[in-house]
């Protein structure tokens, strides 16, 4: 790998009798999406639009090298990884949500759900975020779809404020719910029994 970098870019890889590197003027995906997860996960940070911009440019959606094989080391390396982007998914998904980037929230909220489908918090923003833009057909399967998993794949039902968040989401609890003149659906859904 690093002699064929060597051919395309001579400041790629920096070498000398003691040792062989990258230069630093190289940028790895993995450490930029790491310096992002980071960032987005630190409380005190920043994240006004143009922070946000740059998460939602980074790569936080896909595993590390998950063609390379399955050495102890790059499992635990992975795990770490994916734990660390699953939060700072949702952070993400949070941010834009509340400043009204429905979209973004969706495409946020689906890679945490692809990355742990069993996480609780990431189908209740990815309702969230359905309901806030009005689609409620949308929040609703998916409200279905985590019900079905939980009872197909591990024979519960979800917490008790999961299975409020579209009589919430009807009600206007949280802010970003139903959108206004949106009638009070009657019927109550509730998680399908085993």
């Amino acid at each position: 790998m690093l002699w064929r970098l060597q051919q395309g870019c001579d400041e790629a890889v920096e070498a000398s009798f003691y040792d062989v590197r990258l230069s630093p003027m190289v940028t790895v995906d993995i450490q930029e999406a790491f310096d992002v997860a980071y960032r987005l996960i630190h409380q005190s940070a920043d994240l006004g639009p143009d922070a946000l911009q740059v998460a939602l440019r980074c790569n936080l959606h896909q595993d590390i090298a998950p063609d390379i094989g399955d050495a102890e080391w790059l499992i635990t390396e992975r795990e770490r990884f994916r734990q660390l982007r699953v939060h700072a998914l949702e952070v993400l998904a949070r941010n834009v949500l509340e400043a009204g980037w429905y979209g973004a929230a969706i495409e946020a909220t689906l890679a945490a759900v692809r990355a742990d489908p069993f996480r609780e918090s990431a189908y209740r923003l990815l309702i969230k975020a359905h309901l806030a833009e009005g689609s409620q057909f949308e929040a609703h399967r998916h409200y279905q779809e985590y019900c079905q998993l939980l009872q197909t794949e591990l024979g519960v039902t979800p917490s008790e404020d999961f299975l409020r968040i579209l009589e919430e989401g009807r009600h206007g609890e949280p802010s970003e719910a139903a959108p206004e003149g949106c009638k009070e659906d009657p019927m109550a859904f509730v998680c399908p029994d085993g």
